[in-house]
C-alpha cells in the first residue's frame, strides 16, 4: 500500500517582540506581536523578556507536533506582591486609587492626592511593566484637564479606570473612542450625574452635560461608571438612592440622554455600586452588590445590544459569608469577565476573586451559579493586614492585573498601595495557511506539547507563551512550510507482507522498533535498518545479530547517532531493508 509522508522545512525564529499587547493581530506569514515599552524621562524603550522558550515542531502525516523547553521554571498562579507607594498618616479612610492599562501591555497606578488636609487634585502615578515591575513614578501628575489619561507608545489614549469616591475636579468613570476621543462621567453627593468629553489632544468638547439629578440618595460621591459601543452608543450607570441600578443612554455623542433605565431595584435592602462594561459584540454588563439583610451579594445582569435582557439578574455569591464589597471587574480578549472584591468596606485579611463567562446567553433568564462561573469565588491574596477596594484590569494575554489598599481604616493612619498578577499556564496558537486561527491545548505531563491537524501545503506560523513565577512572559515563534511529498516504497515482498512498527511516535528518550518478516526466515547478511535525517544523511545504522533473524525481530533507538551523540528534535526517517525491497516509516523526535 502506497502513502504520503509530508516534507517539511521547519524555521524557528524569535521575534523581537512579547506577546503581552493588545489583540494579537494575523497575517499569512506571520503573528505580529507587540513591544514592551519601559518610560525613560519622555520615552520608552523596549525592555527585553528574561525568560524564553525553545520551540521545536514536527510534522507526522496529517499532524504537526509542537514541544518547547524554558529557560526557566513556569509558574501559573497568583504572583507576590509588587510595593507600589506608601502614605503616611493619610488624612482619609482609604486610598483614592485607580488602575488601568494600555494596548501595550503597561500598568499604571494612581493615588488621588487630595484628603482632608490636603486639596491638591493631581495624582501619584506608578508606572509598571507587564511583569509588575515598577519602572517609573510621577510624584505629581494630572493627566489631560486634570483627568488620569495617558497616551502610550503607539499613541492612543487610555482612561485610567474609575476612582472609588471623586472628587469636584476629578471624573469618575471614562472610556476612549476610535477616534481618541475621551467620555467621562461624575456623580456628586446631591445625586447629580454630569458626562463630559474631551478631544484626543484633551482640549474640552463638552463639560458637565447634566444626564441625571435628584437623586438624593445617592449612594457615594462618585459612584457613576461609563462605557460605549462599538457604535458610539455611550452608557453610563449608577445607584439610584440605593435602591435602584439604573443607567442612561446617549447615541447623539453626549448631547442628548434617555431618562434612568432601571436594571434591579430593591427598595427594603440596599443595591449599589454598579460596574458596567460593554464588549466588543456591543453586548452590555452589569455587575453590583445587593444587600439582602444578611450580607452582600455579588449581581450579574447582561442585555443585547438593542438592551434587551439576555442573562438576568444572576447572584453569583449564593450563601457566601462575607459581604462582597465595591467590586470591580474587566473583560480580557476572550470575553471573560474577571471580577475582584472586598468582603468589608473597612478592610479584611482576604480579597475575593472569580471568572466568570462573558459568552453565556441565556435568552433573558437568570443563569446558574455553576453554568456562568469559570472559577468559584476564592481567597486570591490573604496576610494579617487589613486591605480593601481592589481594583482589576486585564492584559492581551487574559492575565488579571489586581491593585488594592492596604493599612488601618481610618484617618491618619499609615496606607500603602500593592500590586499583583495571575498568570496562566502554558499558552499557544498556530496561524494556518489560509490565516485562520487554531488555538493549541498544551499538556503539561512530561513536558510542553501539543499538536494541530494540519490542512495540506503551506505555510503554518505556531507561536507559545508561558509565564514564570514573577509573571514575565517568555515565548517563541517557529514558521513550518510544507512543500512537498515523497512516496513511501512497497512493503510487499512477493505474497510475503513485511511489517515495520515504530513506538512510541513522536518520542523524546528511547523508540522501540519492531519488524516482522511473515512466512521468511532471513539472513543477516539481507537486513539493514537505519535511521535517515530529513536531507538523507544516515544518522544511525543497527548492528542486527548474525545468523538467521526470527520472523519477528526488534531493536531499541536512544535518539543517538552513530557516535553516540544525542540527535536534536526534528523527522526522522526509520528504514528497514530486506534483499532489495524496502520499508520506511517516519519517526519524530522531541525535545528531551
Amino acid at each position: 500500500m502506497i502513502s504520503e509522508i509530508m516534507i517539511l522545512l521547519l524555521v524557528a525564529f524569535s521575534f523581537g517582540e512579547d506577546p503581552a499587547k493588545g489583540k494579537i493581530q494575523y497575517t499569512d506569514e506571520e503573528i505580529t506581536m507587540p513591544f514592551v515599552f519601559q518610560k525613560t524621562e519622555e520615552h520608552y524603550s523596549m525592555i527585553p523578556p528574561e525568560l524564553d522558550l525553545i520551540l521545536s515542531s514536527s510534522i507526522n502525516q496529517d499532524t504537526i507536533y509542537v514541544s518547547f523547553t524554558s529557560n526557566q521554571a513556569l509558574y501559573a498562579g497568583w504572583t507576590d506582591t509588587t510595593f507600589c507607594s506608601t502614605y503616611p498618616n493619610w488624612n482619609y479612610w482609604w486610598l483614592n486609587t485607580r488602575l488601568g492599562i494600555d494596548d501595550l501591555d503597561t500598568v499604571y497606578v494612581l493615588v488621588s492626592l487630595f484628603n482632608y488636609s490636603n486639596s491638591n487634585y493631581n495624582f501619584h502615578r506608578d508606572v509598571l511593566d507587564y511583569a509588575g515591575n515598577v519602572i517609573y513614578q510621577d510624584a505629581e501628575w494630572n493627566g489631560y484637564q486634570m483627568q488620569p489619561i495617558v497616551k502610550d507608545g503607539l499613541g492612543n489614549n487610555h482612561y485610567i479606570a474609575h476612582t472609588l469616591c471623586g472628587w469636584d475636579d476629578n471624573m469618575d468613570a471614562g472610556a476612549v473612542d476610535a477616534l481618541n476621543f475621551i467620555y467621562s462621567s461624575k456623580a456628586n453627593s446631591p445625586g447629580n450625574v454630569f458626562f463630559t468629553k474631551l478631544d484626543s489632544i484633551g482640549n474640552f468638547i463638552c463639560n458637565q452635560i447634566p444626564v441625571a439629578s435628584g437623586d438624593t440618595a445617592q449612594s457615594w460621591a462618585g459612584d457613576s461608571h461609563l462605557d460605549i459601543d462599538s457604535q458610539g452608543n455611550i452608557y453610563i450607570a449608577w445607584s439610584r438612592d440605593m435602591h435602584e441600578i439604573v443607567y442612561s443612554k446617549s447615541s447623539d455623542g453626549g448631547a442628548t440622554w434617555s431618562l434612568p433605565i432601571t436594571i434591579a431595584s430593591d427598595f427594603a435592602n440596599q443595591v449599589n455600586k454598579p460596574e458596567i462594561l460593554v464588549s466588543p459584540d456591543d453586548h452590555i454588563h452589569f455587575i453590583w452588590q445587593h444587600w439582602t439583610g444578611a450580607h452582600n451579594c455579588l449581581i450579574y445582569k447582561k442585555l443585547y445590544p438593542g438592551e434587551a435582557c439576555c442573562v438576568d439578574t444572576t447572584n453569583l455569591t449564593p450563601g457566601f459569608f462575607p459581604e462582597v464589597w465595591s467590586p470591580d471587574f474587566v473583560m480580557d480578549a476572550d470575553t471573560n469577565i474577571h471580577i475582584v472584591w472586598s468582603p468589608s468596606h473597612q478592610g479584611s485579611n482576604s480579597l475575593y476573586y472569580t471568572l466568570i463567562n462573558g459568552k453565556l446567553d441565556k435568552g433573558g433568564l437568570p443563569a446558574t451559579d455553576n453554568e456562568i462561573t469559570l472559577v468559584q469565588e476564592y481567597q486570591f491574596y490573604t496576610n494579617t493586614h487589613q486591605k480593601r477596594y481592589p481594583k482589576v484590569v486585564a492584559d492581551s494575554l487574559c492575565c488579571p492585573h489586581v491593585i488594592f489598599d492596604q493599612g488601618q481604616y481610618g484617618t491618619g493612619n499609615t496606607k500603602t498601595v500593592y500590586y499583583l498578577k495571575e498568570t496562566l499556564s502554558a499558552q499557544g496558537c498556530a496561524v494556518f495557511p489560509d490565516s485562520s486561527v487554531y488555538n493549541l491545548v498544551i499538556d503539561t505531563i512530561g513536558g510542553y506539547t501539543s499538536s494541530f491537524p494540519t490542512s495540506g501545503q503551506g505555510t503554518y506560523v505556531v507561536k507559545v507563551w508561558a509565564w514564570n513565577a514573577s509573571g514575565e512572559v517568555g515565548w517563541d515563534t517557529a514558521s513550518i512550510n510544507i512543500t512537498g511529498i515523497i512516496e513511501e516504497q512497497s512493503a510487499n515482498i512477493k505474497q510475503n507482507t513485511l511489517i515495520l512498527l515504530v513506538n512510541p511516535n513522536p518520542f523524546t528518550k528511547l523508540i522501540n522498533i519492531k519488524f516482522q518478516m511473515q512466512d521468511v526466515r532471513s539472513k543477516m547478511q539481507d537486513i539493514s535498518l537505519k535511521i535517515y535525517d530529513v536531507s538523507g544523511q544516515i544518522i544511525r545504522s543497527f548492528n542486527l545479530a548474525s545468523g538467521v533473524l526470527p520472523l519477528a525481530s526488534a531493536v531499541s533507538w536512544n535518539g543517538t547517532d552513530n557516535s553516540g551523540n544525542r540527535v536534536p528534535p526534528g523527522v526522522y526517517f526509520c528504514r528497514l531493508r530486506v534483499a532489495d525491497k524496502t520499508l520506511t516509516t517516519k519517526v519524530i523526535k522531541l525535545i528531551d
